[in-house]
């Protein structure tokens, strides 16, 4: 009976207690009311963005492996301007900058202009996928691609940026997977021989049909078999054009044998037999 009673006036107390908190609320029901409902409707919101997000993301992904089946670089950057500060966005301009970086430097050897178009659009695409990356790793990348190009454009500015570059990767990520390439690379660019070289081959202005050396690529010198010398030493050393004789006076010789000389044999005109040898007796 104790422990009833107890319950009941522990009841009883709390009801109280709700009973005076509710009329103390009671003039301000309609603004909790109201931000119940905000509340609720930020949660729902909350979702529905969260959802957006994931189907945004599932397209773009999406649009860039068919970007990548497509082998079309125009559609990669499309994939990256249409999602801009997601994720696949970086990804699709470092891939576009990788091809762009591969192709510019290839076509330096050959279309200088070409060639430097298409590295400054690889550094430009390096340079905003690198302010556009969460991800360190993908920043990381990003950096290392754009000292690259920087470096494959080759003029003095373009060097002095390169090694910027080189020297961010092994200040901001000493441990990272371009760090030791980045501080060679550093290390060859301070080289005076490497910079009288880089020198040297931005002053050169190869274009379609001229590479670096004359004539056309692709096709050797031209070969004149009619220029050739003719005859016996033609064109050589004094050292081939004395007659060759069998001197029978030479040590291990036969005093009895008789001389046989090479005068008038003319080994390029197959007219003309060559002179007749002694036959060897064989071992006496």
């Amino acid at each position: 009976m104790k422990t009833e009673r107890r319950h009941e006036l522990q009841t009883n107390e709390l009801a109280d207690w709700l009973g005076t908190w509710m009329q103390k609320l009671a003039p301000y029901s309609r603004a909790i009311t109201a931000g119940v409902i905000a509340v609720a409707a930020l949660v729902a919101f909350s979702i529905y963005l969260q959802s957006q997000s994931v189907e945004r993301q599932r397209a773009g992904w999406n649009n860039f492996f068919q970007a990548i089946n497509s082998n079309e670089s125009g559609e990669l950057e499309a994939v990256a301007n249409q999602f801009s500060g997601a994720p696949v966005s970086v990804w699709s301009r470092l891939l576009l900058a990788d091809t762009e970086l591969g192709r510019g430097i290839e076509m330096m050897f050959s279309d200088r202009a070409a060639g430097k178009e298409r590295l400054r659009n690889a550094r430009q695409s390096y340079l905003t996928a690198s302010t556009e990356a969460s991800d360190p790793m993908l920043r990381e990348r990003a950096i290392f691609g754009l000292a690259r190009a920087n470096e494959a454009l080759g003029e003095r500015e373009d060097l002095d940026q390169a090694l910027a570059n080189y020297q961010r990767l092994v200040d901001e990520w000493p441990e990272g997977v371009f760090a030791e390439e980045a501080r060679q690379r550093i290390e060859e660019l301070n080289k005076e021989s490497t910079r009288e070289f880089l020198d040297w081959f931005a002053q050169q202005s190869p274009s379609p049909g001229r590479g670096f050396l004359p004539g056309t690529p692709g096709v050797g010198p031209g070969f004149d078999s009619g220029s050739l010398p003719t005859g016996p030493g033609a064109g050589a050393g004094d050292e081939f054009n004395s007659p060759f004789s069998l001197d029978p006076s030479a040590p291990g010789g036969d005093d009895g044998a008789e001389e046989a000389t090479f005068d008038s044999f003319d080994p390029l005109d197959t007219t003309t037999d060559p002179p007749d040898v002694p036959a060897d007796d064989g071992p006496r």
